[in-house]
């Protein structure tokens, strides 16, 4: 039969064919065919396991369709931020902080391999510590001194260590602060630090300060009544920190008052306070002391407090005190104040000030001063807090047959706040609040928006809130293969396999393929492939997909012995084909033909191969020289 269809398969049978081999020394025998051996898959080989800051060599093999292997250069790649693979496979591991899985890939002839490596950390070592701080610390005085460990790595890093000296003549604690205490003469001690299994001294010098008196300081009593005596006595400060009690030249400046050389003073009569300022000197320094010589008042009967009987919550109150003595005087005093109750406090100065309070309060103000005292009854009146403005708190997206709870907190006047039950109500028939303010959401048709409204204590707040449609979840319905439906023998065409779902979306799958023919394939990615039929025949292909299938039919045309040869370029030229039977190895000539635009080749069988030279005549030498050479296998 004669098959013009071969013009246009023609280019995928030429792709199966060997390079062009020169007739002077014959067409090469191919082994099985001569189609060249395709690259299978690639491999790396290599360490798994590599350490920071080293270096490994990854090499990478390749297996041919033959079964020969061979090492080869690919593309190198990896997924690291630390790490880097050159392109003849040696992977610089860099420095990390933890272990780091690494990823190596390879990629050489259309094919990718990958292996994963572990970069493992290596932790630092300390290498040696190194204190710094005062090489030379002064008797009374202190220092303070640091420690820096040097690791491995190169990294340096302050530390705590555990500190120590030397010597009992210093304390030092554990932030690194050295303390000297009394020494007699100039000495030199080591400050140790520990840390990490290691140890490191560092010397200091400690200088014997002489002790220098810096300073002198009066004590005892500011205050003394008349007719009365207070011992006051002399501190010395030295240079050191000591401050031994000493004995001065004593002198004052009054003549209602006397000291002895022992700093006894003694008062007299007064009138009035009278001010006193007694002086002491010794070693060259001198200092002062202010005594008051208080005048004695006659004897207090009683006091009595004055005030308000009354104030608000929140606010203050001044109250005074007054002293009645036996010789018929007054006058203001300064008493102890003090309250009973747990929502007001009194100040020293009399200022009573009260808390806020959920009701009337009553409390009991007193006065003690001079052995004398006095009470009152004072009311705290609570003043109710009004409501300023309320907060809806909840959702504000709710999904159609759903509900959720919303609250209400209200805002008063006096800054608390509290949840507060209010009237709910809402704006829209798409949903309905009850009482404890859970909304229920019905049936919506596209998203709505409502809005919900609390009202308590004379204010009220909205919130607004989305009604979210929710459409149901597209099912399954059908399934369509699409692809061509007619093919040559030895063809391939890839068939889509189509999901059509009840929302009206369409989405291309890969379903489980499956065909009912012996001599065609379909893969699992759809492409069929039909091999040597012996006539034409319909191959029915099933794709399954979703507990669903889906036919597709494709008529395989059968290949004849007759092979229509297509030529162009050879107009006004003479043209033949020298056909080589590779099985009997006989030569046969089809033409010449002049001006051809193709050439017919029959008499040819099945599964064989040939071997095609097509000449074309030189119009000048009148010499036929091969234009074309190729392979042909039906």
């Amino acid at each position: 039969m004669r098959f013009n269809q071969f013009n246009m398969r023609l280019p995928l049978i030429l792709a199966l064919l060997v390079p062009v081999v020169s007739l002077a020394v014959g067409p090469p025998p191919p082994d099985g065919g001569p189609p060249d051996p395709v690259l299978a898959k690639i491999e790396i080989s290599g360490p798994t396991l590599v350490d920071e800051g080293a270096t490994a060599t990854f090499v990478c093999s390749a297996t041919y369709s033959d079964g020969n292997k061979e090492d080869v250069v690919p593309v190198w790649s990896e997924d690291s931020s630390s790490s880097s693979i050159s392109a003849n496979g040696v992977l610089s591991a860099g420095d990390i902080l933890a272990d780091e899985s690494v990823s190596i890939t390879a990629t050489f002839g259309g094919k990718t391999a990958t292996v994963g490596v572990l970069i493992r950390y290596i932790a630092p070592t300390l290498d040696h510590l190194v204190i710094s701080g005062p090489s030379a610390v002064n008797e009374g005085a202190s220092g303070i001194y640091s420690c820096v460990a040097h690791f491995s790595d190169g990294a340096n890093v302050p530390v705590t260590p555990v500190w120590s000296a030397s010597s009992t003549s210093v304390m030092i604690d554990g932030n690194g602060t050295l303390e000297v205490l009394s020494i007699d003469n100039d000495q030199m001690i080591d400050v140790v630090a520990a840390y990490g299994g290691q140890t490191q001294s560092y010397s200091v010098a400690l200088t014997d300060v002489p002790l220098v008196l810096e300073d002198i300081t009066i004590q005892g009593a500011v205050s003394m009544d008349e007719n009365s005596t207070i011992q006051l006595n002399c501190i010395a400060l030295y240079s050191d920190g000591s401050q031994p009690l000493i004995e001065p030249v004593w002198a004052e400046n009054s003549a209602f008052a006397q000291i002895s050389q022992d700093g006894r003073l003694s008062a007299g009569d007064v009138t009035a306070n009278q001010a006193v300022t007694v002086s002491a000197s010794f070693g060259g320094v001198s200092d002062t002391h202010s005594v008051l010589i208080n005048y004695v008042a006659p004897n207090i009967e009683r006091i009595e407090i004055s005030g308000p009987l009354s104030l608000d919550e929140g606010s203050s109150a001044a109250y005074s005190c007054s002293a009645y003595y036996d010789d018929g005087t007054s006058k203001s005093v300064t008493p102890s104040w003090s309250e009973d109750s747990e929502y007001a406090t009194v100040s020293s100065s009399g200022v009573l000030m009260a808390s806020d309070v959920q009701s009337d309060q009553v409390l009991t103000l007193s006065a003690t001063f001079d052995g004398k005292s006095d009470s009152m009854q004072v009311a705290i009146v609570y003043d109710a807090p009004t409501v300023v403005s309320l907060i809806i708190d909840g959702a504000m997206i709710v999904e159609e047959h759903n509900e959720t709870r919303y609250v209400c907190m209200a805002l008063f006047s006096d800054g608390t706040s509290e949840r507060v039950v209010p009237v709910w109500s809402i704006s829209e028939e798409w949903a309905q609040i009850d009482s404890d303010g859970v909304l229920r959401v019905g049936e919506v048709n596209r998203d709505e928006s409502v809005t919900l409204s609390a009202s308590f204590g004379g204010s009220t707040d909205t919130y607004n809130v989305l009604l979210k449609d929710v459409p149901p979840a597209a099912v399954l319905e059908s399934l369509s293969v699409s692809g061509l439906s007619e093919v040559m023998e030895r063809e391939s065409t890839v068939l889509v396999c189509t999901a059509h779902y009840s929302d009206g979306s369409s989405f291309a799958v890969t379903p489980v393929w499956s065909d009912n023919s012996k001599v065609a394939t379909v893969s699992s990615a759809g492409e069929f492939s039909a091999g040597n039929f012996d006539s034409d025949s319909v191959v029915e292909v099933t794709a399954s997909f979703g507990g669903m299938t889906a036919t597709h039919q494709i008529t395989v045309r059968m290949i004849g012995t007759e092979i229509i040869y297509p030529l162009s370029g050879f107009d006004g030229s003479a043209v033949k084909a020298e056909l080589y039977d590779y099985e009997t190895a006989e030569w046969r000539t089809y033409g010449p033909v002049d001006s051809p635009s193709e050439l017919v080749l029959d008499d040819m069988s099945t599964n064989q191969w040939y071997w095609v030279s097509v000449l074309e005549s030189n119009t000048t030498s009148n010499v036929w020289v091969e234009v074309q050479g190729n392979w042909l296998n039906l």
